[in-house]
């Protein structure tokens, strides 16, 4: 027999894992690129916590913020995985083309470039995670990814301490 307050829990744990991630690039183009992503508590993480994390992605003529916004996916996938959370996850972004590049591009098996290869493992994620999506939000519904990736950007100019080390 199921008791009521136990489906609420079971329906709780089965529900999608929103995930926020923000990449950033100072200046434009060429500058430090840096990515930072936030996933708040939900059922589905056994430490019920949240899970986040920033970093510098790269410093030079090809970083940009788009790049810095793949590889925050990148390491929000790789940190979900690595705690083994198995829910549909919704990935949400306040930069619209972001979203619209990850929604609206063919995976091709050869594409080395930085969306290729983030299509290639969210592809691959499909299989783990059940079902990922991308959602556009607003900033202030962003606004702790948002955070953290400026926190890995002063880090790399020297305004902060150097980031505590994290497995991504």
């Amino acid at each position: 027999m199921t008791y009521p307050h136990e489906m609420i829990i079971k329906d709780d744990y089965n529900s999608p894992v929103r995930a926020y991630f923000h990449g950033l690039c100072s200046p434009d183009v060429g500058g430090h690129a840096c990515s930072g992503f936030h996933v708040p508590a939900h059922p589905a993480i056994i430490s019920h916590e949240p899970i986040e994390g920033y970093r510098w992605v790269l410093t030079g003529p090809s970083a940009t913020a788009m790049l810095a916004s793949y590889n925050a996916i990148l390491d929000c996938l790789t940190s979900l995985w690595e705690k083994g959370i198995h829910v549909p996850l919704v990935l949400c972004c306040d930069q619209g083309s972001v979203i619209d590049e990850c929604n609206h591009h063919q995976v091709v098996v050869d594409d080395c470039t930085p969306l290729g290869v983030v299509k290639y493992r969210l592809a691959k994620a499909q299989r783990f995670f059940g079902k990922v999506t991308f959602e556009l939000v607003t900033p202030a519904e962003n606004v702790r990814a948002i955070h953290l990736a400026n926190r890995a950007l002063e880090w790399v100019t020297g305004k902060a301490p150097k980031p505590p080390r994290q497995r991504i």
